[in-house]
Parts: C-alpha cells; structure tokens; sequence
C-alpha cells in the first residue's frame, strides 16, 4: 500500500493497532466520510485528508468498510486470509479512519446476527451463474446450462474449442471472452485475480452474470471459485452448475471403473512440489501434465521428464501408462496414448489439455480380519457364484406412474431460471398454484430429496390435469399472483 500523503487529524489510531486481533470489534470514527475508487490496476478509499491505496483485489474490502459503521477485521471480504485483513485493518486505524470499538463486550454476543443482518440488507439484485460447457463442443452442454444462458445479462466464457466460442457469439452477441486476459507476461494466479474482477463488475451493477467454462466449471479452475466465493462475500445470489468433466470423459474412453481400485486425483506441479505418494494399487490420474512446473499458461512440457523420472520411484519405467486428451468434437476421436512410462511425452504433443493415466499395477490386499469384523459374506469361487446368481428371482416391482405432476413441476424448474427462482423466494405461494396432491405438496415443500422422490413414485395427478406443470399450473400461477421479492 501507498505512503501516507499528509499526516492524518487522527493519528492517535496508531497506539490502538498493538492488540488487534481477528476477531476485534472496529469502528468508523465519528464524523469520517470517504469514497472508494477502483482503477485501472488499483483500489484507494480516499479521505478528507489523505488516501489507502493498494492492489485492486482490495476494492470488495475497501467497500465494505466505506457501508459499514462496525464490523470485526474477519468480516472483510475477498482478502487473502485472515493475516491480510489485520494488515488492512491496523493500516486504516493508523490513517485514522478506524478504531478499536469501546464496548467490546457489549456487541460480543449480538455481532454475528448483525453480521447476518448486514449482508441481507446490502443484498442487491445482481447474481452470479458458473456454468460448465463439458468437454465435447456442444454435445456435452446441460439442458440447465443453457437456461441460465438465455437468462443472463451479461456472458463471459472460456471454452477450449473455437467451434463452441463461434455458438456462444453468434447465439449471444456481446458475450465476452475472458481467454484475453492470458499472457506469457503474468502468472496465472494474477489472471485469475483479473478474471473475477471482470465478472463480478457487473454483478455488482445488479446484472445476471453467466459465465461459461469448458468441462466442469468447478474442476482445475480457480476462478470460478473465487469468483462465487466474492459474489456470496459481497452479498450476492451466486452458484455452480455441474458440468460433464474430463475425468468422466476419461472413464468412458478408457473404460474403467474407479471404484474397483480406488483413484488418486493429483495436478502435475503439485504431486513433485508436495512429494505426493503414488499407490500402485490405485487407479492415478494427474491432471494438467503439459503445464508441469510452469506458472502461466502456455503450453510447455519441457519439464515433464523430471515428473517421469519422480514417477518412477513408485512404478516400473516400462509400465504401460495413457497419456490421454479428451475430444473436443463429435467428428474426432480422443487421444488415448498407450505406452511405456519412461516414453511419455515422445509420442503425441503433450499439451495443456493432455492427461496421465496409471492402470493399477497390483491388486489390493485384502484384509480378511476387517472382513469378518464387518460380516462379509466371504468370497465364494467364481462357479459357485454363478450358480447363486442363477436361483436369484425377480422381486414384485411397481414401476415408476406415467404421469406425476410434481414430476412435471420438477423437471420445469430445471430448465426455467424465472421458475427456479420464484420458488426459491416463495415455495409455498409457487406450490400453491400447482396442481398437486397435498402429499405431494407437503413433500415438495420440504424440499427434500427423499421425500419427493417417494411422491413421485407414489403420485396420483388429478384427472384435470392434462397439461405439463409448467404451463398449466405453476408458470400461470406465477403470472397471476407470485409477489416479486425486494
């Protein structure tokens, strides 16, 4: 952060800084206004009288102190960790903007409800929706991705084919590409930084941000994370939708089954810097070998033999291994590369997208005292099984009913953002207008798995009810009735 410019009126914040811990309450001192500015590559909350002034990953922080009267250094948003919130703290306390608050005991045991309360009554209209585009250009898109697609505002994207970038810019115009923001110059964990501020930027002007990844939004992006975590920091609606990932991708064109071995899931860099320990006996997939020791991100596996030779400390150097790309369109096959170990990286181009697999070289060792303990039924020889298998009859079955209207209705909120929304806000008026039993209803209503399942399978749809759910019950309903919250 910057030097002071001119000495502060209020100086006497510098004795105050020496016991501050996380959980200290904090004040605006009386009669101090400021403002905040978020510049190009920089925040400051100016003062009458002088200006803080540091990375622009601060701004969120600098907001939050500028709406709040009191608060405690661990309510400061999208920080680091608890380390830099102090930082910032004892800085604003020295420039006489902060002080320690009086009564520490007094709003010990209130605080953490006004910390609920503060966020729900700054809770603006912005949102923010991560969705994934899977692996495979467009074939791999949700029915539920897409929803939130044609919802949003405001679309940033980065997908790995341009096949997939030439449907979101001509289907919607304006979208934005945050691949820009990659350069040989930066290391990633600044474009990350940069990456959310672009979304939340318009989040915070009370838009629907969607933002598409390619694969699983959630998997080996950074980003997305953090972006939900500064939405949900800054009180804003935000969530994740899944999306079809590599690895399942991996499990289908490769055809195993992880459950029969186990799996480790490790990032190259990660497995030599923290001197993973591989099991033999497991399935291993190590993510992201084209990028191995390499901080931006730009292809470059000119390091990949040091991870061959670390590997070899746990399997032979002529084992078969896969080096494995997944296909990004339906007219191409996926790369499944198999060879020896000691050879990865001499075949086909490694590249960012590249993938290790590791068969299980041994089985498992069974231990049979854990199996008696947990009354297993031992092992029988295979013949034997087979004959067992033979005798086995079909239970009586009750088939899942044609027809269930809390089925309709479920299946419509997964496509209708509007009606996902409404129920979210007012589940009993938007049930009301939905023709259902009242068992139905009362499962629905508590929203629990188990419990609707069982209606669904149970449902008796009343005879006038001929049209899908959506249309005919909870979709008018709305437009009749349901009240619009804030």
């Amino acid at each position: 952060m910057n030097q002071p410019k001119a000495p502060s009126p209020a100086r006497r914040g510098s004795a105050e800084t020496g016991e501050l811990t996380i959980d200290t309450l904090l004040e605006r001192r009386p009669g101090v206004e400021c403002a905040v500015q978020r510049r190009e590559t920089s925040a400051a909350i100016l003062m009458a009288w002088n200006e803080v002034t540091g990375p622009l990953a601060i701004a969120p922080a600098l907001e939050f102190v500028r709406d709040h009267q009191r608060f405690r250094a661990s309510d400061l948003p999208r920080l680091r960790d608890d380390a830099s919130r102090l930082v910032l703290a004892r800085w604003l306390i020295r420039e006489g903007f902060l002080r320690v608050a009086a009564d520490q005991g007094a709003e010990q045991a209130s605080l953490p409800q006004k910390r609920v309360a503060d966020r729900q009554s700054v809770r603006k209209k912005g949102s923010l929706i991560i969705v994934g585009s899977g692996i495979k250009s467009l074939a791999h898109m949700t029915l539920e991705a897409k929803s939130w697609l044609e919802k949003a505002d405001v679309i940033f994207y980065l997908l790995s084919d341009p096949a997939s970038e030439v449907w979101i810019r001509k289907n919607y115009p304006g979208s934005i590409d945050l691949s820009r923001l990659y350069s040989e110059h930066f290391q990633r964990s600044a474009v990350y930084e940069a990456m959310v501020e672009q979304m939340m930027h318009p989040v915070r002007e009370g838009k629907i941000v969607c933002s598409i990844y390619y694969g699983h939004p959630g998997v080996f992006v950074t980003p997305t994370h953090e972006a939900i975590k500064a939405a949900r920091a800054e009180g804003y609606s935000a969530r994740m939708l899944p999306g079809v990932s590599a690895t399942d991708c991996l499990y289908a064109d490769i055809g195993f089954n992880p459950s029969e071995a186990g799996i480790q899931f490790y990032e190259a860099t990660d497995v030599l810097v923290y001197n993973r320990v591989l099991h033999p006996d497991n399935n291993v997939v190590i993510w992201q070998i084209g990028l191995v020791g390499n901080p931006t991100s730009l292809d470059d596996a000119s390091k990949l033999p040091i991870l061959v030779e670390y590997l070899c400390q746990f399997y032979d150097p002529d084992c078969e291994v896969v080096h494995y790309q997944g296909s990004v369109f339906s007219v191409c096959d996926s790369v499944m590369e198999w060879l020896p170990l000691r050879e990865l990286g001499k075949g086909a181009k490694v590249t960012s997208m590249s993938t290790l697999y590791i068969p299980p070289q041994k089985k498992p060792q069974l231990d049979r005292d854990m199996v008696q303990r947990l009354g297993l039924v031992p092992i029988q020889p295979q013949s034997e099984e087979a004959e067992r298998v033979k005798r086995i009859q079909p239970r009586v079955y009750e088939g899942t009913p044609d027809r269930s209207a809390l089925a309709d209705f479920v299946l419509a909120t997964a496509t209708d953002p509007d009606l996902l929304t409404k129920f979210e806000q007012c589940p009993e008026s938007v049930a009301a207008g939905v023709p259902l039993s009242e068992d139905e209803r009362g499962a629905l209503l508590t929203r629990m798995p188990g419990r609707i399942w069982a209606a669904i399978k149970n449902a008796t749809t009343p005879e006038s009810s001929t049209e899908p759910v959506a249309a005919s019950g909870a979709r008018a309903h709305l437009e009749r009735s349901a009240p619009t919250p804030g």
